[in-house]
């Protein structure tokens, strides 16, 4: 399950069972969801709803702690969130799965991108129909694939620029391997895709932050809360790990 998914899973559960809410906030927070980073009379004029009881209730949502405010140049934006005690519980959770994830360095690049653009239209381990060499080999795969959005991105671990990890033992091996990359590339832009490749060193808030500028619209995180220190941990560690192998030129776990 992917981080949105959990979050969404994890949020919603608690937010209807919140006795500080009326059912009025309930639905502003799923509005303010599918809007995040649009001024608050938009989001409202868009809802339908009369704004001063959309204010209100978006204002309850930031007083108990499930949403924060973010000043715009347009207006003030109220984007989700979720209270410290359940954030607490959130990366409590993520901290007991993380030691079963595969793909660290792929997973947290997710991770980074769920925080950061907050939608759903995507596919992980995308195959389209179209992502293929045309020599009778399989369809090709895209780590993640915002298909709306003409976006996707690759996660390049270290088996796709050296020799030595157990998918490029060999020169042939790592040869292939960007064959393969190339020519993934110049199918994606030949279908209008623009794919944005990410290495461990952009593996942080503020460099996946940079490199989604001019893409899509990225959502305002607030500073120093409980999720976002948990990631920008894990994204250091994994950074030092990346680092350590290729200085010391051993094999990656």
């Amino acid at each position: 399950m992917s981080l949105y998914s959990q979050f969404v899973a994890t949020v919603y559960d608690r937010l209807f069972t919140d006795p500080e809410l009326l059912s009025t906030d309930v639905k502003v927070y799923g509005v303010l969801w599918n809007r995040p980073g649009h001024s608050m009379r938009a989001t409202a004029r868009e809802s339908g709803m009369p704004y001063e009881t959309f204010r209100s209730a978006a204002r309850r949502l930031v007083a108990t702690g499930w949403a924060y405010e973010v000043r715009l140049a347009n207006g003030t934006a109220v984007i989700p969130w979720m209270p410290l005690g359940v954030e607490e519980s959130f990366v409590t959770l993520l901290s007991r799965m993380r030691d079963g994830i595969q793909y660290r360095g792929e997973w947290l690049m997710r991770c980074l991108l769920d925080l950061l653009l907050r939608r759903p239209d995507y596919i992980d381990n995308a195959r389209p129909e179209w992502l293929v060499t045309g020599d009778g080999s399989g369809r090709l795969e895209l780590d993640r694939w915002y298909w709306s959005a003409n976006l996707a991105f690759e996660f390049q671990g270290p088996q796709h620029y050296r020799l030595g990890t157990p998918y490029t033992a060999t020169a042939d091996q790592l040869l292939e391997r960007q064959r393969l990359d190339s020519i993934k590339a110049e199918l994606c832009e030949a279908e209008g895709i623009q794919l944005i490749s990410v290495y461990a060193s952009d593996l942080s808030l503020e460099r996946m932050e940079a490199k989604l500028c001019g893409t899509a619209p990225v959502v305002p995180l607030p500073a120093g809360s409980a999720l976002v220190r948990f990631f920008e941990r894990q994204c250091r560690a994994y950074r030092n790990y990346v680092a350590r192998i290729e200085r010391d030129g051993t094999v990656p776990e």
